[in-house]
């Protein structure tokens, strides 16, 4: 959903911030596909961890294997698995990777979430008002009418990353004892992690709903991105591209405008050479004359954006760039995991034949009703 959304918005600027202030000015677009690469990096943790899951620990018994004539090998290929865990104690008595790796894993993916969440219900504010939901989203009040809460889902998952915390220190604390006892702290700690990991994927369908519905107002985000001085940087580094000055003379000189039109009331928009040559003129004694038209491109939020052309930046042909290779790796994942599904789908199919073939035989040799033949032959 958010490399749907994306391309809608590339142009939608806005502010970024950085310690709760205006920083400099992006584009939603690029505050999507922040997110992308967020997730992409869950889901790479997640195929990871399942790599190590993977592994079928069935035939180790409690710990040593047994004394009958089996199979493992055979056994997890009948349950889907790509490989056996090859050492019987280890297999039984060992979870770090299916108890402690998957519960940080999903520790992590639910931090994700509820960062994601936190600049949602930001947003969602009378006083910020970038975004807006339909009221399906939404919750009232049972004394305040005119109340429509907006953050439900964003509350939601905050609630879940802190179940998943918890319950990284429980599967954690529970796997801390001597090998072999932590057996029914095991329980709890996994009844949790299912819980969360259920609930996390429930979730995650309802935020990319969410994203697709959300409403954007691109007007106000584009006046925030130039009300605060997020474009002050590139008012200094045109004093360098363009006067020579070093960066930090350029770094003073525009910090002294800001402050001086900041205490006049004077919009960035309103900024004049004259006022910029005042500010050198407090800083070195002399003015610096820039161009007006210069400063007039440099104090533009959409030009800065325009400009932003490294790569990963939100300019247009980086952004157009970055699209591209989160797509492409968006592909080589869904491959990963219908080839994964395919694998335990196999094994549940071979798992059918054999049930089918173990039924045929005892049909044959005692006579008993069962399956039809047609169907121990299929």
């Amino acid at each position: 959903m958010l490399l749907e959304l994306a391309p809608r918005y590339a142009a939608t600027v806005m502010p970024g911030y950085t310690h709760g202030q205006h920083a400099q000015p992006t584009t939603f677009g690029h505050w999507l596909t922040l997110w992308a690469s967020v997730f992409e990096r869950d889901a790479a943790r997640l195929a990871d961890t399942f790599d190590r899951v993977n592994a079928s620990p069935a035939g180790a018994a409690i710990m040593t294997g047994t004394g009958f004539a089996i199979d493992r090998r055979r056994t997890a290929e009948l349950l889907g698995f790509t490989s056996v865990l090859p050492h019987t104690f280890d297999a039984i008595q060992s979870h770090d990777a299916e108890c402690l790796e998957f519960s940080a894993v999903l520790g992590i993916l639910t931090a994700d979430m509820a960062r994601l969440a936190d600049d949602l219900q930001l947003w969602l504010t009378a006083e910020f008002a970038f975004l807006d939901v339909p009221d399906r989203y939404c919750g009232t009040s049972s004394i305040m009418m005119q109340k429509r809460n907006t953050s439900y889902l964003a509350e939601e998952i905050k609630a879940l990353n802190a179940a998943a915390f918890g319950g990284m220190a429980t599967s954690f604390t529970a796997e801390r004892g001597a090998t072999g006892q932590p057996t029914l702290e095991r329980r709890t700690a996994d009844r949790g992690l299912w819980a969360n990991a259920a609930n996390a994927a429930r979730l995650l369908g309802v935020l990319a709903r969410f994203l697709a519905d959300v409403q954007v107002d691109e007007q106000r985000m584009r006046a925030a991105a130039g009300a605060h001085w997020a474009q002050a940087t590139d008012v200094a580094a045109a004093l360098v591209d363009e006067l020579r000055l070093p960066w930090r003379s350029a770094h003073q000189i525009v910090g002294i405008l800001v402050r001086t039109c900041e205490s006049a009331g004077v919009d960035p928009s309103r900024a004049t050479v004259r006022m910029l040559d005042d500010a050198a003129v407090a800083y070195f004694d002399r003015p610096v004359g820039l161009d007006p038209e210069v400063l007039r491109r440099a104090l533009d939020p959409a030009e800065f954006v325009r400009r932003r052309e490294t790569l990963g930046g939100p300019g247009p042909a980086a952004f157009a760039h970055t699209l591209e290779g989160l797509r492409q790796r968006r592909v080589a994942d869904g491959d990963r995991l219908r080839g994964d599904a395919d694998v335990v789908a196999a094994g549940a199919a071979e798992l059918e034949r054999a049930i089918d073939r173990l039924l045929g035989c005892e049909h044959s040799d005692t006579g008993h009703t069962g399956r039809s033949t047609g169907a121990t032959s299929a």
